[in-house]
């Protein structure tokens, strides 16, 4: 048995004893201030020390405090009539009328507090005559009315006391917050790692419960006081009756033997020995309370009555005479000699009083009160004015009892000496040693036997059995036991309740008594059996009561300071497995707390907070609160202190105790909930943000409630600082309730009530925004002049590198020029000009789920004063969630070079803000230091340079189109405008599409020009080599330089056949006052080219000597809505011209198609005259390739000049002439980026660059083809251009160069075709075509090849080569085969042979394939 876990727990379930007082000791013990004989027992009944009791195996167990509980019974008025007549030869049956000071043993409607009163008037008192007015209805309030009461009750005292408690708490407030675990390396082999937390003094390590929160220290004492009198427990029945008379009593042995009546077996519960309206004749307590009690008689000696050693040997006297008549359990006991009234009048003991001093909620708490130390004595009754039984009362009235007067307050035990104190110790323990605890001995061993006997018997058996098997219901338990007199001795389902008579009764009297008696083996084996038996019988309260008493008894069997072995909680869990009572559970409360209890005097606290959060779900609010609050503690009591599980709990109870009304204990949980979810960003580490921190809602939730509970109390500062924390790690993305619209209004109102003390308040609090508005990330230097628009720039970084590298190789190739090192981008690394408005743009981010206003925008640098001017804007509004980019203009008025450093604002338009400027700086890696330390780099991303004035380009791309057909042609026009404060010259362009965007001539004729009766050119001479991507000049007017503000348009023709989304990129260079410097600047359009017309050619053999090939067109307006017209279908070759067929008609084959309608038409393709000088192109590729292949360095000669041969089909409209300049370049440009793209896909691993040195621009055995078409209703025009369509048979004109180079390479090449092999898995499918019938068949694979054809290159299967398998009908079955595969090249897969045998016939198949 654990001595120290059972002293604390075991004085709230003690034994009890009935006091029964005759009225005559009312007047001498209010001499001393005493209510009654109970009140002066009450500092007593934890004194006696030391007893020794017995338990069911007649083992001897010390007891170190024994406690007994002193209920005062008020005795019925019938009594009174005993002691007023005081007369000779009265005996029992004439006391029928009288009155005691206070009630005891069972429950009383008469309500002393909490306003209560109403559900029970006072007793008239009047004696035996019937009153002249009918007494009111009474009905007793249930078990549940009464429990919600006393909480109620409760609740409004501890609210009474919260705020003088808190004033002396202030010390014991936690300060827990997030600790970062380590782990620790095992000093054994084999012992795992453990995680341990570095030691911080929060506040909680060695503080007490009642230290931390003394308003739990209350609810539980008065909890545990409250003892009532129910029928499912029965350690509120006595155990013994104590009668009590003075010596002075004018007819004691008369009285005694009233009182020996009224405490009888059929009299002791019955309704008639309670006052009127006591409930007694309303519960059945008389059904099912035990009246087997001990009576022990006390005669009580007044010293300070007067009489001197005489009145004492008279005492002496008439005490012999009691006990002759009524036996050994009788003590006279001598008090009040300290009375000055006394014959000798003794000292007054020291400190007397001290010891009736209330230790409940009418007086404060000793914050040392631990709970190893002395159980609180009993105090004043509290809730509905019971007494210390539980729910019974004082009368409102008392009769012929001298009180004193109210405005004279009484001190207690004034009259009590030293020797006073020691009788009234000795009386107790000789009546607990030689009277209460002998004959709760005997009732347990009595019991016992019962019990045993009862559950050995063949009928205990049969009739357990038969109740498991079919339940006890009403139909079932027609059977059960009776008395002698008939009646029912089982469960009345109906009344809730087991006769004091039946086997369950007293066997939960058995359990209760062991326990009372500290026999917990016996208690826990009692409880468990019992809580069987009322799951049987459905009596549910009976039930839970047990299930928790069997648990609690465990628990107490457990050593202190040993983790626990079991789990007691499912004690209680198995307690709330009952159908729901609609009320509070006002025991299950009490169960929690003796748990609570003993977990923490065990050490043990794991099972502490899941059942207390459960036990809180069901209780009143406040004590709800107070549940979760312990729960929060508990959680850092665990082996490993869970700090967020605190918070949580304390979040859940500071939302309990706002919504019970005790606001100053909501505010203190949730501020100790929130300096949980605290967010600390670490001072060492530069690129922490507060997004990171993660638990945003919870910190919201409580930062909300701290901030509205201190605007309430008048507390506006903290209300603002409070607010602000609903910032603190607010989430941009808008995942999280950091920004509730109804707090940021809350906010307004409290900075309004601070007025004029705002600025100090935010200096001397250090108030400041917890969030980012403007993060520096996202902060950039935008020069406008740059030729990026700032809303529009889709550039890629890589399209403009190659552009820059074309220009610089291409654009400087005259004889004289000087070719820079690099180009200079205008606005590149933060150039600014001076006196040029550049921009600073900002991310204005709001964080809030509300409309956010943002004032006072200042922006801060580094420059020199007035140096630099700034014109940001001063009111900023942003949506919810909203992020917008803010553009602040800025002007540098001399050369320097300044970065952007802070900003500030006014937050919500109020509170003053700065937010810095510096970005996240980078993390250095370069050196083996700035590996192993963090070391970060400078953020420059802000910095800007003021140069001198240079000419700014601004392109301006108006009269471009957004959209285009595939291969429509349309002029357009580009407008660049010097924007700067000098000339600008030399002003060049380059294209990044140079098929799509031509520079044109102003002077250059209409888009199609054509030539109506002019014979088309015999051909036209070109350089037949890829041309790079050259820059255009574009012309600057009358002069060679273009001036400040002065404009000047670029015709361009634009033609696009690749569908799709494209971005345009161009690139312009020029020159300003310095001609070295070699200026950029960018610009970029989308462009989105729709599909128009679908063409398919093909190619067929002539059928005449003059046209050795055919080609067929077939065209399909497959995707544009509107009627389109074919009006010519030229070639352009340098080897091939195609004409009309000699056969074709000129009037039907090309016209007008409709939306998805196709048009075919099928042309000759005759060979052109070829001159006398033409040059090899395809032995120019051999032999460039050839050197390549051979590692020699590829030279810078092209292919030479070719003649192109036009060839053109126009029945029915006028020749389009493809040679004319604007469209001729366009087939060119196209044909060239087409060629470009057909090499790269074929030769991915020639870098382009060389192929205007490897390959000519046409191939002489291919021809292109252009189809012109317009569409009328619209206007607009196009052609669609089919490059190198092969003619004839190919030759594969690189065989030679290829051997040769293989065997250069030697053994090192053949290797390195080998060095990689692969396996490639093969995949057979047999299926079976039969409905009806299944087949076997065998795949066999072989190896060589059985054609005469020699395989390619031969290969190996690997793994099996015969493969057998089962089809059914209409099956398939797979089979594979892997294949290995040792160098690239042509493979051949082998013969395989498949045979199938079905219905014993073999079928065999043989194939040779090639893949």
């Amino acid at each position: 048995m654990s001595n120290a876990t059972a002293a604390s727990i075991s004085p709230h379930l003690s034994p009890t004893v009935h006091t029964f007082a005759t009225s005559d000791l009312d007047p001498i013990l209010a001499r001393s201030g005493f209510s009654s004989l109970s009140d002066l027992l009450s500092p007593f009944e934890t004194g006696v020390e030391r007893v020794q009791v017995r338990t069911s195996t007649f083992e001897t167990i010390l007891v170190p405090r024994f406690t007994v509980r002193f209920v005062e019974r008020q005795l019925p008025p019938a009594f009174a009539l005993l002691t007023a007549g005081a007369g000779a030869g009265a005996g029992p049956g004439r006391a029928r009328s009288g009155t005691s000071t206070s009630n005891g043993g069972g429950p009383t409607p008469v309500l002393a507090s909490a306003g209560l009163a109403h559900l029970a008037s006072a007793h008239d008192g009047g004696g035996p005559s019937v009153p002249s007015t009918p007494p009111t209805p009474f009905h007793l309030p249930s078990q549940s009315q009464r429990d919600e009461l006393f909480l109620e009750s409760l609740s409004e005292e501890i609210s009474q006391r919260v705020d003088g408690w808190i004033a002396h708490a202030q010390d014991g407030e936690l300060a827990v917050r997030r600790v970062k675990r380590v782990k620790v390396v095992a000093q054994d082999e084999g012992e795992p790692e453990l995680e341990v937390e570095p030691e911080v003094d929060e506040g909680w390590k060695g503080r007490s419960i009642e230290r931390l929160t003394p308003w739990y220290a209350a609810m539980r004492d008065e909890i545990f006081r409250r003892r009532e009198m129910v029928e499912w427990e029965t350690f509120a029945w006595p155990v013994a009756c104590l009668l009590a008379l003075s010596s002075s009593h004018p007819d004691p042995m008369n009285a005694l033997s009233a009182l020996t009546e009224l405490t009888s077996k059929e009299k002791l519960f019955a309704p008639s020995s309670y006052p009127p309206r006591s409930g007694a004749e309303e519960d059945g307590r008389q059904e099912w309370a035990s009246p087997e009690v001990q009576r022990y008689i006390v005669l009580v000696h007044d010293f300070g009555a007067g009489g001197g050693r005489d009145g004492w040997e008279d005492a002496q006297d008439l005490h012999n005479s009691i006990r002759k008549t009524y036996g050994s359990h009788t003590a006279l006991l001598p008090i009040f000699t300290a009375s000055p009234s006394a014959a000798v009048p003794q000292p007054r003991a020291r400190g007397a009083t001290a010891l009736w001093d209330p230790t409940g909620l009418a007086a404060p708490l000793s914050s040392s009160t631990s709970p190893s130390s002395q159980p609180a004595v009993p105090s004043s009754p509290l809730g509905l004015g019971v007494s210390d039984a539980g729910l019974e009362s004082v009368p409102t009235e008392q009769q012929d009892v001298p009180t004193p007067s109210p405005t004279v307050k009484i001190e207690k035990g004034l009259e009590l000496s030293d020797e006073d104190l020691k009788s009234i110790r000795v009386f107790l323990r000789e009546m607990v040693v030689q009277s209460i605890v002998p004959s709760m001995e005997r009732a347990i061993q009595i019991g016992n036997a019962n019990f045993v006997a009862s559950k050995r018997s063949i009928g205990g058996r049969l009739f357990s059995a038969g109740r498991k098997l079919w339940g006890s219901n009403a139909s079932s338990r027609a059977g059960s036991p009776v008395s002698a007199s008939g009646a029912l001795v089982g469960y009345n389902a109906v009344k809730g309740y087991y006769p004091h008579l039946a086997q369950e009764s007293q066997t939960r009297r058995l359990a209760d008594l062991a326990f009372m008696l500290g026999d917990y083996k016996l208690a826990a084996d009692v409880y468990d059996q019992a809580s069987k038996d009322y799951k049987v019988d459905r009596a549910w309260r009976y039930y839970s009561s047990a299930c928790r008493m069997a648990g609690l008894s465990a628990l107490l069997l457990h050593p202190p300071s040993t983790p626990l072995t079991f789990n007691p909680d499912t004690s209680l869990e198995q307690a709330l497995l009952i159908p729901p009572s609609g009320g509070v559970d006002l025991d299950g409360l009490k169960a929690m707390m003796l748990y609570y209890e003993a977990y923490r005097l065990i050490g043990d606290w794991r099972a502490a907070p899941i059942g207390l959060v459960r036990t809180a779900g069901v209780s009143d609010e406040v004590a709800s609160a107070i549940l979760l609050e312990q729960a929060a503690i508990a959680d850092l009591h665990l082996p490993l202190a869970s700090r967020r599980k605190y918070g949580f709990h304390m979040a859940m109870a500071a939302t309990r105790y706002e919504k019970s009304g005790l606001k100053s204990l909501s505010r203190r949980c949730a501020s100790q909930a929130a300096s949980v979810y605290r967010v600390e960003p670490p001072p060492e580490d530069p690129r922490w943000s507060a997004t990171i921190a993660g638990w945003g809602a919870i910190r919201a939730h409580l930062r909300h409630g701290l901030g509205r509970q201190a605007y309430n109390v008048g507390k506006s500062d903290e209300a603002v600082e409070h607010f602000l924390e609903l910032l603190v790690g607010a989430d941009v993305r808008g995942d999280d309730d950091g920004g509730e619209p109804s707090w940021l209004e809350d906010f307004g109102l409290a900075w309004e009530h601070l007025g004029a003390d705002a600025p100090r308040v935010v200096g001397e609090r250090n108030l400041k925004l917890h969030a980012t508005i403007f993060d520096a990330k996202h902060a950039h230097v935008r020069i406008p002049q740059s030729g990026e628009a700032l809303d529009k720039s889709l550039t890629a970084a890589a399209a403009w590198a190659d552009l820059e590298r074309d220009f610089l190789q291409f654009g400087f190739s005259g004889p004289a020029a000087r070719r820079p090192a690099k180009l200079v981008k205008v606005g590149s690394g933060n150039e600014a000009v001076v006196g040029e408005t550049f921009y600073l743009e900002l991310r204005a981010q709001n964080p809030l789920d509300a409309p956010l206003a943002i004032g006072g925008l200042q922006i801060e640098t580094d420059a020199e004063p007035g140096t630099v001017e700034i014109d940001a804007p001063q009111e900023i509004e942003l949506g919810p969630r909203e992020a917008s980019r803010v553009y602040v203009p800025v002007r540098a008025t001399t050369f320097s070079s300044f970065s952007f450093t802070k900003l500030s604002f006014r937050f919500n338009d109020l509170l003053p803000s700065t937010e810095t400027l510096v970005g996240r700086p980078k993390r250095l890696n370069a050196t083996r230091e700035q590996l192993t330390l963090a070391t970060y780099a400078p953020d420059a991303s802000l910095v800007v340079t003021v140069r001198s004035p240079i000419p700014l380009l601004a392109v301006s791309f108006d009269d471009l189109p957004d959209t285009l057909y595939a291969g429509e042609v349309r002029f357009a026009s580009l407008v660049v405008t010097n924007t700067g404060q000098v000339p600008l010259s030399g002003l060049r362009g380059l294209c990044s599409h140079p098929s799509f965007a031509l520079f044109r001539q102003d002077d250059q004729p209409s888009v199609y020009a054509t030539s109506e009766g002019v014979p088309a050119p015999e051909g036209t001479r070109i350089p037949n080599h890829l041309a790079p991507n050259t820059p255009f000049v574009i012309p600057l007017g009358s002069g060679s330089s273009l001036a400040p503000g002065a404009s000047v348009s670029i015709p361009i023709l634009c033609r696009a056949d690749v569908q799709g989304l494209h971005t345009l990129c161009w690139l312009f260079v020029f020159q300003g006052e310095d001609a070295s410097e070699h200026l950029t600047s960018r610009a970029s359009h989308q462009l989105e080219v729709l599909a128009s017309l679908s063409i398919r050619p093909f190619i067929r053999p002539g059928t005449s000597r003059k046209s050795p090939y055919t080609i067929g067109v077939e065209v399909t307006n497959s995707s544009v809505d509107a009627e389109v017209v074919i009006q010519q279908i030229s070639s352009v070759s340098s080897r091939w011209q195609c004409g009309q067929l000699d056969s074709m008609t000129t009037t039907k084959e090309l016209g007008t198609l409709q939306p998805q309608q196709l048009s075919n038409v099928v042309l000759s393709v005759a060979a052109a005259p070829v001159p006398a000088e033409h040059q090899d192109e395809v032995a120019f590729s051999v032999k460039k390739l050839d050197a390549l292949l051979q590692g020699k360095d590829v030279t810078t000669s092209v292919p030479g000049d070719v003649t192109l041969y036009t060839g053109s089909f126009h029945p029915n409209s006028p020749r389009i002439d493809a040679t004319s300049a604007p469209i001729f370049t366009s087939i060119l440009q196209t044909h060239t980026q087409l060629r470009h793209r057909s090499l790269s896909d074929q030769l991915p691993t020639i870098d382009p660059t060389l192929h205007r040195h490897l390959f000519p621009l046409f191939n002489p055995r291919s021809i292109d083809l252009v189809v012109f078409w317009t569409i009328p209703s619209t206007g607009a025009s196009g052609h669609h251009h089919l490059a190198d369509i092969p003619l004839g048979a190919g030759v594969n004109s690189l065989t030679q160069v290829l051997e040769t180079a293989e065997l250069k390479a030697g053994g090192l090449y053949a290797e390195s075709q080998r060095e990689r092999p692969c396996t490639v898995p093969v995949k057979f499918y047999v299926r079976n075509l039969s409905t009806t019938v299944s087949l076997d068949f065998d795949l066999i694979l072989q190896g060589s090849s059985a054609s005469g054809t020699p395989p390619p290159t031969k290969l190996a299967y690997m793994g099996l080569l015969t493969h057998k398998g089962h089809v059914p009908p209409l099956g398939v079955t797979e089979l594979v085969a892997p294949l290995w595969i040792s160098r690239q090249g042509t493979y051949d897969v082998g013969d395989w042979r498949l045979e199938a045998v079905m219905d014993g016939t073999v079928w065999s198949k043989s194939v040779h394939l090639f893949t």
